[in-house]
């Protein structure tokens, strides 16, 4: 059965004259209409439920792999995910396979979460925990450009050191002595625990794990840091706190 088009566009897919447009950006032409209504059509007939013997596994029935392009076409066209055939594990099941992005998180906030199930809906939670932490890592670099990548000497690289504080402090709504540890935080993630830098951005550790682990080897050299950074890091110690990582010094 073909797909009736939404209200938005139903007109535009008409042809009717003067019809408003609506769309992402600027609208969806008639022409796109037209388009859109062929590419929902397909898509739908690809996730009709095969017969049985014909594209089943055990005799379960399997709907067509979502894609990247598939929900990047659902963005594009402002179209529920339903209407393209896409289910909310499907959709959920994608986002967790790609590296958190701005696509993810823009997909993220489509998603109809009373739709989905509670195992889902605690997925979908795991999902912006882990843009959460991307973010925290795009902030370091943030705080690097402010601040630069390491303190100079002498009475004019103190200056440059409290206006850099100020300015941060000022942007964050935070104190000076707060600014302070956010730019050593950073500083330390660019220079010495570059591998906890990278498990942040991935999504892999949270922002309170990379704090104690700053903390934590704050007063040891490089090497020695480097060196409880790779205990910690390891999947055992990932779900687990870093408080006591003192413990874990070699």
């Amino acid at each position: 059965m073909p797909i009736t088009p939404p209200l938005s566009w139903r007109p535009l897919a008409a042809g009717v004259a003067g019809a408003p447009r609506h769309g992402v950006v600027g609208g969806l032409s008639a022409w796109s209409a037209v388009t859109l209504e062929r590419l929902l059509t397909d898509r739908r007939a690809a996730s009709q439920v095969p017969d049985a013997g014909e594209g089943t596994v055990g005799g379960d029935s399997f709907a067509p792999a979502v894609t990247v392009a598939d929900v990047r076409d659902c963005v594009a066209y402002d179209v529920p995910f339903a209407e393209w055939g896409l289910d909310g594990d499907q959709v959920v099941a994608l986002l967790e396979s790609l590296e958190p992005d701005d696509f993810v998180a823009g997909v993220l906030r489509r998603l109809d979460t009373t739709l989905l199930t509670d195992a889902q809906r605690a997925r979908v939670l795991g999902l912006w925990e882990r843009h959460s932490r991307w973010t925290s890592a795009q902030q370091h670099d943030a705080v690097l450009a402010v601040a630069g990548p390491s303190r100079g000497r002498g009475p004019v690289a103190d200056l440059e050191q409290t206006a850099s504080e100020i300015e941060i402090g000022f942007a964050l709504g935070v104190t000076d002595n707060f600014a302070s540890e956010q730019i050593s935080t950073a500083r330390t993630l660019q220079r010495v625990l570059t591998r906890t830098a990278g498990a942040l951005r991935n999504g892999d550790i949270s922002a309170a794990h990379v704090r104690t682990l700053v903390t934590e080897t704050r007063d040891v050299d490089a090497e020695t840091a480097r060196a409880i950074e790779d205990v910690a890091l390891r999947p055992a110690h990932r779900t687990k706190t870093l408080g006591s990582v003192h413990e874990r010094r070699p």
